[in-house]
C-alpha cells in the first residue's frame, strides 16, 4: 500500500492510505495534506477524519449520495416506465411485508 496522498477523482476529498498507525510522526505529516487517512489491517479499514474538515466531508458525502440516488431512480424509471412498482415495494417493506422471489423479480426484472 502506498503511503502518499491518492489522486482519486471519485473520492470527494483528499485522502491518504496509511499502512500502520505506529509511526505517529509519519501520520501527522500525511495528515497535513489529507482530509481523511485510510488505514487497512487485514480486513479492517479505519477512516481517520481531520477534525477541521469533518463537516465538509459529511457535506460532500451527502451530495454524492443524492447524486447517486437520482441516477439510480432515473435509470429505474427509464427501464420500468415509472416508479410505481418500486414505491409499492418500499411501502410494503415498511409495513413489514416482504416480497416473494417472484414479486422481487417483477419489480427488479431479475
Amino acid at each position: 500500500m502506498n503511503n502518499s496522498v491518492i489522486k482519486d477523482p471519485t473520492f470527494p476529498m483528499r485522502h491518504a492510505q496509511v499502512t500502520e498507525l505506529k509511526n505517529t510522526a509519519k501520520i501527522a505529516d500525511l495528515a497535513k495534506d489529507a482530509d481523511v487517512l485510510i488505514t487497512r489491517n487485514g480486513e479492517t479499514i479505519a477512516y481517520l477524519v481531520n477534525p477541521e474538515h469533518y463537516e465538509a466531508l459529511i457535506s460532500a458525502w451527502n451530495e454524492l449520495r443524492v447524486k447517486v440516488s437520482q441516477i439510480v431512480l432515473t435509470s429505474y424509471e427509464q427501464q420500468h416506465g415509472g416508479l410505481q412498482r418500486l414505491d409499492e415495494a418500499i411501502a410494503a417493506t415498511q409495513r413489514g411485508e416482504w416480497a416473494t422471489p417472484e414479486e422481487e423479480a417483477e419489480v427488479f426484472d431479475d
